[in-house]
């Protein structure tokens, strides 16, 4: 596991208990990560921006700058899930393959393929 935990994005999202920087611990602040975490939120990402345009300050200027730009409340934050397309799930009942194994069936099926599978698991009535 990583030594950098979020108290750094909790501090300015949330808690907004000031962190003091100091040379020891400063080499810990990670802005590309802080400036990740906040483009996730409609409200942060101006901000986010304006760091990642300023990349050249020092690491205490921009956690100043967000720590008291940013309001304290509490987001969240849903990833999005990647759809499944219809021949994915073609092949996947066809072959009663997982996930991984018609990622790799997809790459190798040509169209042709693809077409007899797709006949094959109509349904008519």
């Amino acid at each position: 596991m990583s030594e950098y935990d979020w108290c750094w994005e909790n501090s300015i999202l949330q808690n907004k208990k000031y962190i003091e920087l100091d040379g020891v611990v400063e080499h810990k602040y990670n802005s590309w990560r802080t400036n990740t975490t906040l483009s996730n939120y409609q409200d942060t990402i101006a901000f986010s921006n304006e760091m990642n345009c300023n990349y050249h300050l020092d690491s205490k200027l921009q956690y100043d700058y967000l720590f008291n730009k940013v309001r304290k409340e509490k987001r969240w934050f849903k990833k999005k899930k990647a759809k499944k397309d219809d021949t994915f799930t073609l092949v996947q009942n066809y072959y009663k393959y997982n996930n991984v194994r018609t990622k790799e069936a997809l790459r190798i099926l040509t169209k042709e393929q693809l077409d007899i599978i797709k006949k094959k698991q109509e349904k008519g009535g």
